[in-house]
């Protein structure tokens, strides 16, 4: 990857270890895509060792995209562990490893020695491993490559005919207006402290919370709000597949299609990666220089 400036980016001059939180649960950056860029960047674990990386990655079974960094669950376990094990990690001779979690027990060896409820093992891992989670084929790695082209594609058209006109027609104090009128930052300045209203609403809450009264478990009122809650939460779960399924299939729709892929320049019957990263002459240089080094 390359910044504006033309500076590369690659995470492959990255020295220090590089740890990666995935769940199952998350519909977002699914474990496919959070560790795919394994498969990019490296043909097999010995090159990750030639670098001198050491990549330990974790898989959760049910947390969601949010939940990875915010779930107290998830802190108290899998990220407590990773904290007090630190120096562990640091100690872990280059390669790439899957941390597992297992709960503290009678069992366990030198329990009294442990501190916590988990215990954390690094067990080591090859990219057939990622490979084995599924979502690499070379048909989506086509599709991929055809969203990637045709975005460049609109991005220097946008960049080429409507970004002078925008710039010629929107002036900056307008763009500061549609910016403070967005809906998403309006329904939260509404109850602000900039809304003198609000400032009612602030005094009317404090005395509904100071006079505030449980109501019994079999009240009817209670029952139709858990009621009427659980629907609602059916009813989202459900669109939210639904629209999930459709906008699958219209994506696969699209960018399946060969005339689209080759439109876009990206051969249809090809089965070689589509992202493959380059490899650097001068690194293949230095590590023959080292092996030979170390064999005399």
């Amino acid at each position: 990857m390359k910044l504006s400036d033309g500076t590369a980016i690659d995470l492959r001059n990255i020295r220090s270890p590089i740890v990666v939180f995935c769940s199952k649960g998350d519909n977002i950056t699914p474990p496919q895509q959070a560790l795919g860029w394994l498969l990019d960047l490296y043909k097999d674990v010995d090159e990750i060792r030639s670098y001198g990386q050491t990549i330990v990655y974790t898989v959760h079974e049910t947390v969601g995209h949010l939940g990875i960094f915010v779930s107290g669950g998830v802190a108290k376990k899998e990220h407590s562990e990773f904290s007090s094990n630190i120096d562990l990690i640091d100690m872990l001779p280059p390669g790439l490893y899957e941390a597992k979690f297992e709960r503290k027990s009678e069992s366990t060896v030198n329990a009294d020695l442990l501190t916590g409820e988990w215990i954390m093992r690094c067990e080591q891992r090859t990219l057939d491993d990622i490979r084995a989670l599924g979502g690499h084929e070379p048909d989506d790695e086509r599709m991929f490559a055809t969203v990637a082209q045709i975005s460049e594609a609109n991005l220097a058209l946008y960049r080429t005919f409507l970004q002078p006109l925008v710039k010629a027609t929107i002036t900056p104090a307008f763009a500061e207006w549609m910016s403070k009128m967005h809906p998403l930052r309006v329904q939260y300045e509404m109850l602000s402290d900039e809304n003198p209203f609000a400032t009612m609403l602030a005094e009317i809450a404090e005395r509904v919370r100071s006079d505030r009264r449980q109501v019994s478990p079999d009240n009817p009122f209670l029952k139709a709000q858990q009621a009427a809650s659980e629907q609602i939460v059916n009813a989202m779960e459900s669109f939210g597949k639904i629209r999930d399924s459709f906008m699958e299939n219209l994506f696969l729709s699209i960018y399946g299609s060969p005339a689209l892929q080759a439109a876009a320049g990206v051969d249809p019957k090809s089965s070689q990666p589509q992202r493959a990263a380059p490899k650097s002459a001068l690194h293949r240089e230095l590590i023959q220089d080292r092996i030979s080094s170390t064999s005399l």
